[in-house]
């Protein structure tokens, strides 16, 4: 899939999924990052470090769903004021 084929899958997406979508994603980036931090601040350096790859990959999800909002939020206060 290209990018400008996730980019209009995500336009495309019933607003209330969407929303749905970036919240779940926060979430679980906040999850992992307060673990990340704990397993720092205990020194346990190689089990935070093995948090790095879904911690990218959900910082680049929420951003993809934060962007997708603000490029459909004229829309989205139509659909779920």
């Amino acid at each position: 899939m290209t990018a400008a084929q996730r980019i209009a899958a995500l336009d495309s997406l019933p607003a209330i999924d969407l929303v749905a979508f970036a919240e779940g994603t926060l979430r679980a980036l906040v999850d992992i990052m307060n673990n990340e931090t704990t397993l720092l601040r205990a020194g346990r350096l190689r089990e935070a470090t093995a948090l790095t790859a879904d911690k990218t990959r959900l910082a680049q999800d929420y951003v993809s769903y934060s962007r997708a909002i603000q490029r459909e939020l004229p829309r989205l206060n139509r659909e779920a004021p």
